[in-house]
């Protein structure tokens, strides 16, 4: 814009409709930055940032100001406020680097959190399986001695012999109410 009205191919009007364009975009920019700049938890950055932002804002609104009457002084303006934006960037990359590493760090938190729960959890579903297997284990060493028993009780009457050892076993699994094997026993 500074070269168009330089060379006369932007009036007065234009210059001052891209300058009214630029203050209102610059207005938006500062609420925005406002905003970031609040969130950003360090003052002394937040107070450095915002005073750059203010010199930049204030030399872009001269530098346009300046183009209609004076293309020279609006050059410097410009200038200078290219210089402030540099500042600012400097700045706000600082912001952005710290917002970065904080950001870092609250995933590394997350992460050993969720490796420790894993761990915990896998740990217990270990010893859930290995009491299971153990119960299953008593469970079916049981069942097999009663039906062991069984089977002889069986085998000892189909000989003919009338009071086998193993009889007391038998009438004991039919006693136990629990017993699955309760009714072969009867």
């Amino acid at each position: 814009a500074l070269d168009d009205a330089a060379g006369g191919k932007i009036d007065e009007g234009g210059v001052y409709r891209i300058h009214s364009l630029l203050v209102n975009r610059l207005a938006a920019l500062d609420q925005q930055l406002a905003a970031i700049l609040e969130s950003n938890g360090d003052p002394v950055d937040a107070k450095e940032a915002k005073k750059d932002f203010e010199t930049y804002r204030n030399l872009i609104i001269s530098t346009t100001d300046l183009a209609a009457v004076d293309p020279p002084g609006a050059a410097q303006q410009a200038h200078m406020a290219s210089q402030s934006y540099v500042a600012l960037s400097e700045h706000t990359h600082h912001i952005a680097e710290r917002v970065a590493q904080a950001i870092r760090q609250r995933s590394e938190v997350q992460a050993e959190r969720t490796e420790a729960r894993t761990t915990r959890m896998v740990g217990f579903g270990g010893a859930v399986i290995a009491v299971l297997l153990l119960f299953w284990l008593f469970a079916s060493n049981r069942m097999t001695r009663r039906m062991t028993a069984l089977t002889h009780a069986l085998q000892d009457l189909s000989s003919g012999e009338v009071n086998p050892p193993s009889l007391p076993v038998v009438q004991s699994t039919h006693l136990d109410g629990r017993s699955v094997l309760q009714d072969m026993a009867s």
